[in-house]
């Protein structure tokens, strides 16, 4: 994987987790690798430099993920700044690690990854998985011909990758791998009064992924600004600049108002909210889907992303908005409306689906 957003440690995590759950700790080893960090430190800031392009000059990001997902391009980018930097070092970590199996969860590490297997003569010898995370518009980066067995958690998703050329009868639709820990029972009055939040009160979640992004600070300003009658939990992730800015914010908010940074207490959290506000990301939607928590989708989208603002809308598991104004609009009105949010979370719970996880791991296991 790879530590660009939180969603492609977020799906290993889940793996391991299952594992840890069904399994006896002497059946397995488990190793999470950012390979970029590992492979090339060029390789690694140019992709960490993604969440800034993000967030000032989207524009930009989504010229070049179109760009890269031409065949030419592709070609270009890997073979001009990706092969050269990395592939010594994912060689030697291959022979390092002596691996059984490996498993995938971001779209950049698969070719590098395969193409080290094949130098080794190693391809045949080692069990491959790709987790395949974008939910509708799937970059053709994430489709690997190679790898024993791709998972995919949409049509449209299992569609792209065999346009791509990945061989049908090596891939399984199957739901989306959340940590296992989104399905265990919460206990939420223990979590409101260790916050120092009440029962009583309605309490908004904002979060942005593992970057902060998706106008975090903007959201939870124009929150503060209107003086709403809610609690806030905001997830600052790894944006130790948002993090400061929301501080100011907190100290002078009338309601209990609690910033974490990057945090695995994710699902605690959701499990208290009433409502969430998000950048639309794959991982994002389904964690909330299984908490039954409606969103409310705001931010410049990146490309793979566009297409999941649709699903929120069509699905009715909560809303689109264009302009920051509008989430009070929206708040007054589920605060004042219960029978509203009842709704929402009634659709969700047509559409949410346990996680894949323990298949998965389960696949991995018996290595078929």
């Amino acid at each position: 994987m790879s530590d660009v957003g939180g969603g492609h440690r977020a799906a290993a995590d889940a793996v391991l987790e299952a594992l840890k759950r069904k399994y006896k700790p002497s059946d397995y080893s488990f190793k999470i690798v950012d390979l970029y960090f590992i492979g090339s430190k060029f390789c690694h800031f140019s992709l960490q430099s993604c969440p800034f392009f993000l967030r000032n000059l989207p524009w930009i990001y989504n010229r070049f993920f179109d760009f890269n997902n031409l065949k030419l391009g592709w070609e270009i980018i890997y073979r001009v700044f990706i092969a050269p930097f990395m592939m010594e070092n994912v060689k030697e970590l291959i022979l390092k690690e002596k691996p059984d199996i490996i498993l995938s969860t971001y779209a950049l590490c698969n070719r590098i990854t395969f193409d080290a297997l094949e130098k080794l003569n190693l391809l045949d010898k080692i069990f491959t998985v790709c987790l395949v995370l974008d939910l509708f518009v799937v970059h053709r980066t994430w489709a690997e011909p190679r790898a024993n067995v791709s998972f995919v958690t949409t049509k449209e998703a299992r569609e792209t990758v065999i346009k791509y050329g990945v061989p049908e009868e090596k891939i399984i639709l199957t739901s989306f791998p959340i940590n296992p820990a989104f399905e265990d029972p919460v206990d939420k009055e223990k979590v409101l009064k260790e916050l120092g939040f009440s029962g009583n009160k309605f309490t908004v979640m904002i979060m942005g992924g593992g970057e902060g992004l998706g106008g975090v600070h903007s959201t939870a300003k124009i929150i503060y600004d209107h003086q709403l009658d809610v609690q806030v939990i905001v997830i600052a992730g790894r944006n130790q600049e948002l993090a400061l800015k929301l501080e100011s914010l907190k100290e002078n908010a009338k309601n209990p108002w609690v910033i974490f940074g990057f945090t695995d207490r994710i699902a605690q959290l959701m499990s208290i909210a009433d409502v969430l506000i998000t950048k639309p990301g794959p991982a994002t939607l389904m964690e909330a889907l299984v908490k039954e928590l409606p969103v409310i989708a705001v931010g410049r989208m990146p490309r793979q992303e566009e297409r999941n603002v649709e699903f929120v809308h069509e699905k009715g598991i909560g809303y689109v908005i264009k302009r920051p104004e509008e989430i009070i609009t929206i708040m007054k009105r589920l605060i004042s409306d219960n029978q509203e949010l009842q709704n929402i979370q009634q659709n969700i719970k047509r559409e949410k689906k346990l996680t894949s996880a323990y298949e998965i791991a389960k696949r991995i296991m018996d290595h078929n």
